[in-house]
């Protein structure tokens, strides 16, 4: 019986990739979502990748992908299962199974399991070395006392989270800055700068690309609970009031329950939302700051390098026959690709065969 094929999306350019003529044997290619990418745009490059090129490729997860039953109906697809077993040869998850074990959340991945290797959450501070000299004239900008942190993310829904803080009380030894991110509607933008002018003591940030810096200046953190964030803030040990999104999706609800649960982060569902709330978190006497990289695993950076070196010596000492190749469906075959936006795919150069990677107990 054939196997289940994908319908195309926007492929993917293996010529923009660098792949073609190249000789690196190794591709890390981070599908949002899905095997296939958020809009099968993937679908037709692993094919070809595994046919005409033998390169063997990595599948990227966060932590939290959604809540399981959402995750379950995504990934029923056949063609999702079919990529998973034909085109990845391993599945790397950024995170810790002591958090959030993906593999016992969502049994979707049981068939792959050997496969799956666990790296760790991904320390930020390596980060700060390299965009502390870009950002050191705005801190030294930044008015002397504590500082009070909120970040949204992207921004497109952060509006909400923005506006109350702007409206919070602050302790007379604290300042406020926010940064409203990339993708805050121009509309938003205008009223947090109205809400802006009745508080001396807080600042606006239309767009940080590394926000790194402001965090590890800042005392307290309130921030959505996007993976990025989570990782940043949990990084620096900083004291968070998360206040995750929970519509449409509840992975961040998902992801700040759980680090509630080991005591990292403190969390404030959405519909609680209000400057007051937000004033007494800030005003509250919190402790210590949280012990978060000796309760988590933050190795993830410091591993990678070691899982990819492995990867080549197992190819060089097994020199493996090349892999069969695999039909690409003729309703894959497309028209050359437009340019490819750098989020949909990133590139590791290595001279890496196929080979499984087994799961790290939790």
């Amino acid at each position: 019986m054939p196997r289940p094929r994908p319908s195309p999306g926007r492929p993917v350019d293996l010529q923009q990739l660098g792949l073609v003529g190249a000789r690196r044997r190794e591709v890390e290619l981070r599908a949002r979502r899905r095997g296939l990418g958020a809009a099968r745009e993937l679908a037709e490059t692993l094919y070809l990748l595994r046919e005409r090129h033998g390169r063997s490729i990595v599948l990227g997860l966060r932590d939290v992908l959604q809540d399981r039953d959402t995750v379950r109906r995504a990934w029923a697809d056949p063609a999702h299962a079919s990529a998973l077993r034909d085109c990845y040869d391993a599945i790397w998850i950024y995170s810790d199974p002591a958090v959030y074990d993906l593999m016992r959340e969502c049994p979707v991945f049981d068939a792959v399991a050997d496969r799956v290797r666990y790296t760790g959450y991904l320390d930020q501070r390596p980060r700060l070395e390299l965009v502390k000299a870009n950002v050191d004239s705005m801190l030294s900008k930044l008015p002397e006392g504590r500082l009070a942190l909120c970040v949204v993310g992207g921004g497109f829904d952060g509006d909400e989270l923005a506006e109350a803080f702007l409206h919070a009380e602050l302790p007379d030894d604290m300042i406020g800055v926010v940064v409203t991110g990339p993708y805050m509607p121009e509309e938003s933008r205008m009223r947090l700068n109205r809400a802006l002018a009745r508080q001396p003591r807080m600042q606006l940030i239309d767009f940080l690309p590394e926000p790194v810096a402001l965090i590890e200046r800042a005392d307290r953190v309130v921030a959505m609970g996007g993976y990025n964030t989570v990782c940043e803030v949990l990084s620096f040990e900083k004291h968070a009031l998360i206040v995750p999104r929970v519509r449409p999706g509840r992975e961040q609800w998902i992801r700040a329950q759980r680090l509630r649960e080991l005591g990292l982060v403190r969390v404030l569902h959405p519909d609680r939302l209000t400057p007051r709330a937000l004033s007494d978190w800030l005003a509250a006497d919190l402790g210590a700051p949280p012990p978060s990289r000796s309760r988590v695993d933050f190795g993830g950076l410091a591993r990678i390098p070691g899982m990819m070196a492995a990867l080549i010596s197992a190819s060089h000492a097994e020199a493996p026959a090349p892999a069969p190749a695999l039909a690409v469906p003729p309703a894959l075959a497309v028209s050359p690709a437009p340019a490819v936006p750098p989020a949909l795919a990133t590139q590791a150069a290595a001279a890496v065969a196929p080979v499984r990677v087994k799961a790290v107990p939790a």
